[in-house]
């Protein structure tokens, strides 16, 4: 779903080559957790965006997906503090759907 979506624009994005499978991805996000993490926080809480804000909650949730973790958790456990802080921020918004989708992220995060 979104998250494999998001993973096509990274190949795009930090130019990385391949073919997207699962020990690639991994690979790919563990070593750019810390820049896809940032990004997707700021996206998270970007005013005059309802779709992207929803859309990069759902895919911080996806990155904590117990049943395909498609990155190591030691990779992303240094950007919790940031995470639960911008999903502060959106638990605010003015949209419910963003609201929504910040309460389900922040239970994937808040209970690792």
């Amino acid at each position: 779903g979104a998250l494999l979506t998001c993973a096509a624009a990274l190949h795009g994005v930090l130019g990385v080559s391949g073919s997207g499978s699962a020990p690639e991805l991994a690979g790919v996000l563990g070593a750019h957790s810390e820049q896809l993490v940032a990004g997707l926080c700021a996206m998270a809480v970007l005013r005059g965006a309802p779709e992207a804000r929803q859309g990069a909650l759902v895919v911080l949730g996806a990155l904590l997906d117990e049943a395909a973790p498609p990155a190591p958790y030691h990779c992303l456990h240094p950007h919790r503090a940031l995470v639960l802080r911008a999903l502060g921020q959106a638990l605010d918004d003015d949209r419910r759907s963003v609201r929504l989708a910040a309460i389900r992220c922040r239970r994937m995060w808040a209970t690792k």
